[in-house]
């Protein structure tokens, strides 16, 4: 008969390899949530003040998984679907992007964004299409950026741009970046 030290040991210590705390399973990240509204971004709650050093990202998302030092120099969140561009040999980090539908870059993530993107009061999702883009009322669109498969558009001093699948016209990435 096993002491019942080792019993309940064995039970605690497979409770913490299911709940992604011990080495050899990572708990998969909580949805995040990117608002846009009244011309901030805010990530998870926190408010993003306009071109923000890495660590202000960090401090919120934590270490990305991959870094890629190409043009630009690109932090990936493989379970996010999330990229931080920065321009190299800075600190800043110029824009956020949301990957929504499947990308083939090396720098692309494992993952597409499965969080909540709120822009003034509506969630935007896969399924966003481009003629759905003139119900985004807090968003001013350029004229002259629209083509079937982009548009950008400002919100107060925030700069967004949609990508869509060109053959279907679903929503692919959203960049945010800041004026």
């Amino acid at each position: 008969m096993k002491p019942p030290f080792l019993t309940i040991f064995s039970i605690f210590s497979l409770f913490l390899w299911a709940s992604g705390s011990l080495p050899g399973r990572s708990a998969e990240p909580a949805p995040l949530t990117l608002e846009v509204k009244g011309g901030a971004v805010y990530l998870k709650g926190q408010e993003i003040k306009g071109k923000s050093p890495l660590a202000a990202f960090e401090a919120i998302l934590g270490k990305a998984d991959r870094v890629a030092d190409l043009a630009n120099t690109i932090y990936t969140y493989d379970q996010l679907g999330l990229l931080l561009y920065q321009t190299r040999d800075q600190d800043i980090i110029n824009e956020v992007v949301l990957v929504i539908s499947a990308e083939d870059f090396a720098f692309s993530p494992k993952a597409l964004f499965h969080g909540k993107l709120l822009i003034g009061d509506q969630v935007l999702t896969g399924e966003f299409s481009t003629k759905q883009l003139s119900s985004l009322t807090t968003v001013k669109f350029d004229a002259d950026s629209y083509s079937p498969w982009h548009s950008a558009g400002n919100q107060q001093r925030i700069r967004l741009n949609f990508n869509f699948v060109e053959d279907i016209g679903k929503l692919q990435r959203v960049a945010i970046d800041w004026k």
